[in-house]
């Protein structure tokens, strides 16, 4: 484990946690994860399920909107920003449900 990721362990014990199966169980946090499993030509929606109302918010720089959840992305994406796209993804259903949105760069259209 590098240096920097032990402090932003420590640093951060107070958030919740995932566990990663495989030959051994490992915990991780959530927003570590998340930047984990993100891809370069991606950007993951803005969670804050600590919101009493709007959880979820547009990652891209400039936009700031937040909605009541992940379906307002999809449309706001589709209005807002020519060039992304949106997908809703169940990763975990209940009772430790897990969930994101993933914004795409889509192609270009065909001349």
């Amino acid at each position: 484990m590098r240096d920097g990721a032990a402090l932003f362990l420590l640093r951060d014990l107070h958030r919740p946690f995932s566990e990663i199966e495989g030959l051994f169980t490992v915990l991780i946090c959530i927003l570590c994860l998340e930047v984990r499993l993100a891809q370069p030509d991606t950007l993951l929606g803005l969670h804050d399920p600590g919101q009493p109302w709007e959880q979820w918010g547009c990652p891209i720089e400039g936009c700031g909107r937040w909605f009541l959840g992940p379906w307002g992305l999809e449309g706001d994406t589709s209005a807002e920003h020519p060039g992304w796209t949106t997908t809703y993804e169940l990763q975990r259903p209940y009772p430790n449900q897990r969930q994101r949105v993933v914004y795409r760069r889509s192609a270009p259209p065909a001349s």
